[in-house]
């Protein structure tokens, strides 16, 4: 792993992440950059913690304190691998667990090389599937949502991406809780729409770009997006 692949940042670790989980009611605390969020368990008093995708060192006994003081159940701690220190947190008292509720991967991809070494670097299926996909009458266009005076784009970047959960039958959050990581994220938010002949939406991806990152969030499509490759035109 490069350097550069080591000192990127996780969404999950940005303020507009943070922003965004105090909107749907968690709140957020800081401990040498990492933020730590906690949720009140309803109906008890005690609360839940979860540090989601931080690279370390981590201060365990700050966390501690934290914890404590919000009289937490358990502090679930899902870290990036780079400079993170098994044999510590055991030292701490935390234990292996098999519960996961974030992506348990990153795809990380070098933008500074020019076009065609990145795209030499994917996949032979990738690569087919981008060219064929070029060639089927997909047009792409991108909208920034600091720029737009309404949600009338963002709802059908949200019908899409309900359609791909009845798809592929994963869960999808309601449009309350997208809209409320819209707002925390539309300074910095891009959506990649691609449309078929008839200008009909067939696909998006939701990015976010701040400094010299760019985070892909989530995806949508329809079946027609499938069959033309838009998702893979998308992301290229």
């Amino acid at each position: 792993m490069s350097p550069q692949a080591e000192n990127a940042t996780d969404a999950r670790q940005i303020p507009e992440w943070a922003a965004f989980m105090q909107g749907i009611g968690w709140k957020v605390e800081k401990i040498n950059g990492v933020q730590i969020f906690i949720r009140k368990v309803p109906f008890f008093n005690h609360s839940m913690i979860k540090i989601q995708h931080a690279a370390g060192p981590f201060d365990f006994q700050k966390i501690d304190v934290i914890a404590k003081q919000n009289n937490a159940l358990f502090t679930l701690l899902e870290p990036l691998p780079y400079n993170f220190n098994l044999e510590e947190a055991k030292k701490c008292g935390y234990i292996k667990s098999h519960l996961k509720v974030t992506h348990t991967a990153n795809e990380l991809i070098d933008l500074r090389p020019d076009e065609q070494t990145i795209f030499n670097s994917f996949s032979e299926n990738a690569r087919r599937n981008i060219k064929k996909a070029q060639k089927n009458n997909i047009t792409i266009k991108h909208i920034f949502l600091k720029d737009e005076k309404d949600d009338t784009q963002f709802k059908i970047f949200f019908d899409l991406l309900v359609n791909i959960g009845k798809m592929k039958k994963f869960y999808i959050p309601d449009y309350k809780e997208m809209s409320a990581k819209m707002q925390a994220f539309k300074q910095i938010t891009m959506l990649s729409f691609a449309y078929n002949a008839q200008n009909e939406p067939i696909a998006v991806v939701w990015y976010a770009i701040k400094d010299d990152q760019i985070w892909y969030l989530h995806t949508g499509i329809t079946p027609e997006g499938y069959n033309l490759l838009a998702n893979y035109l998308l992301v290229w």
